[in-house]
């Protein structure tokens, strides 16, 4: 079963379409936008995991930057493994992460693909 931990969480920006809706449990990160998020792509970096469920434009989110949370996983992960942001905001496996990518970890409880599993919100560093 998934857990979280909030240590800091974020409520101060919002999102500027319903598509997000579909997005909790994915890593976002703010865009040059002021007060907007949207979904990183691959490898890079968030600046936190989306709580709730915005379905209304402008609508603020929720989001945990430290601590623990809840990820919604594109691969299966172990525990104690690293991860990156995937594509759609979702977390993978390190393996074939391109040069820069930003690394995070470890899990902490897994889940299989397409599920919800644990992670700890650390920055381990980038690959090389």
């Amino acid at each position: 079963m998934a857990i979280e931990v909030p240590g800091f969480k974020l409520g101060i920006l919002a999102t500027n379409t319903t598509t997000f809706a579909t997005k909790q449990y994915t890593a976002v990160t703010q865009s040059s936008s002021a007060g907007i998020i949207v979904t990183p792509s691959d490898g890079a970096s968030m600046i936190g995991i989306m709580q709730n469920q915005p379905t209304v434009s402008g609508e603020s989110v929720e989001i945990i930057s430290e601590g623990v949370s809840k990820g919604k996983f594109n691969d299966a992960l172990a525990v104690g493994v690293n991860y990156i942001v995937g594509s759609g905001g979702k977390l993978h496996s390190t393996g074939g992460a391109a040069a820069g990518a930003a690394v995070y970890g470890p899990v902490l409880v897994a889940a299989g693909s397409s599920s919800i599993g644990s992670v700890l919100l650390k920055s381990v560093g980038i690959t090389t």
